[in-house]
């Protein structure tokens, strides 16, 4: 027996110094946040974080006004879609689709294990609410404008290198930033930003090799790095006006600009990178289905009215067509001020838009918000010719529509 406790002593101690090995790699190479990868997805049996992880991660509350409410009831003729497109739609992991016409449910799915109130993420599509925010601060005077340079805020930026950057280079993804975005490559900047505890520390390390202004990249960071330049403008603004209160967060700015205006009927939750941290700006909004049709419908209305804060959102929604789109080998046509476009019968279409297919789809020309929730997309393949889910719902969705 003395050759098995040897061998299993020798076994012991070999695991000890590979774990210790591995560890000291991953701590040198500041990739110790695939601990959370593992512990939070992979031993979970999923391959890549999901709409429902939101007990995974602390969040900070966004607050809804349950006061004004605003109130969806059904229209009294509800769309029917064709059995092929629905068995489609079921067979891409759909776990909710909302219609809404003139403020009214035409339609609405929900798969068996998702309730009307369950939380949802909606991955990207915090993007776009953080876009509004820049908009709300812009028409408040806290940012001067799209074109101020972020180190007027941002102090660690002010060198050679990042003190050209501008809330519009970031917002319109045209930063120049070295990122490696993937949704589910472990070891991309979305993962490290996703799992890791140290946003601030990853938007210190970024690099800028390209030009700002000139290619429209789609990059994860640069959402990230507009959020931090806001909320030291916010502080800055209340400083310099003598102000006692002021937003802290980027959920307490949202949960006052927006939510508690749009009638969300619950709060909603945005992750923290960790305990006491900073919203993962880029991703990890949740709420309700029914809340992101509220949002979606109180975006639409708010840039019908005769505000600054509509031209905002005119201006957010419109393409910069100065910017070259690498992946496309064109003009930009597709993105504006973190409003993705597409075009229907002549019309431009703004969305918010998330991984694996979140949506928030704005036909204003209808008074039309259609919201999608789910885990994965219809037509996962990306580029140029290639077909996406967006035109698919407002095709089918608009043509049941158009025949009531």
């Amino acid at each position: 027996m003395n050759w098995f406790k040897r061998g299993m002593k020798l076994l012991f101690f070999t695991l000890v110094a590979i774990f210790a090995l591995l560890n000291t790699y991953l701590m040198l190479s500041k990739n110790t946040f695939l601990y959370g990868a593992v512990a939070k997805t992979y031993l979970k049996g999923k391959d890549a974080p999901t709409i429902f992880d939101l007990e995974e991660f602390d969040s900070l509350p966004v607050e809804n006004n349950p006061n004004a409410v605003l109130a969806l009831p059904k229209h009294n003729v509800q769309i029917d879609l064709p059995k092929d497109i629905l068995d489609t739609i079921k067979s891409a992991k759909t776990a909710s689709l909302l219609v809404l016409k003139d403020e009214r449910i035409v339609y609405e799915y929900y798969r068996a294990d998702i309730a009307k109130d369950s939380l949802t993420n909606s991955f990207s599509i915090a993007k776009t609410i953080v876009s509004l925010l820049v908009g709300k601060a812009i028409t408040a005077g806290i940012i001067q404008s799209l074109d101020e340079p972020i180190l007027n805020y941002v102090v660690a930026y002010q060198t050679p290198a990042r003190n050209h950057l501008t809330f519009r280079h970031l917002l319109s993804m045209s930063s120049g930033m070295h990122w490696q975005e993937s949704g589910i490559n472990p070891l991309s900047h979305n993962a490290k930003a996703y799992y890791g505890d140290d946003l601030t520390g990853m938007m210190l390390d970024l690099n800028f090799p390209r030009p700002s202004g000139k290619n429209f990249l789609y990059q994860s960071g640069s959402t990230q790095l507009v959020a931090w330049a806001l909320l030291a403008a916010i502080q800055k603004h209340a400083e310099e006006k003598g102000l006692k209160t002021w937003a802290k967060s980027l959920s307490e700015y949202a949960q006052e600009e927006i939510w508690k205006h749009t009638g969300a009927a619950k709060p909603a939750f945005w992750q923290l990178d960790r305990p006491g941290g900073i919203e993962k700006a880029f991703c990890c909004f949740y709420a309700t289905t029914e809340d992101f049709a509220r949002l979606g419908h109180w975006t639409m209305q708010e840039s019908r009215k005769s505000t600054p804060f509509a031209d905002y959102i005119h201006l957010a929604q419109t393409a910069d067509t100065t910017l070259w789109d690498a992946e496309f080998e064109e003009q930009n046509r597709r993105y504006g001020l973190a409003f993705w476009l597409t075009q229907y019968q002549g019309e431009t279409i703004p969305y918010f838009s998330g991984n694996s297919g979140q949506y928030i789809i704005l036909v204003p020309s209808k008074n039309v918000v259609i919201v999608r929730k789910g885990e994965q997309k219809i037509y996962p393949k990306k580029g140029k010719g290639n077909p996406i889910d967006v035109d698919f719902y407002v095709q089918h969705i608009l043509t049941e529509i158009d025949a009531l």
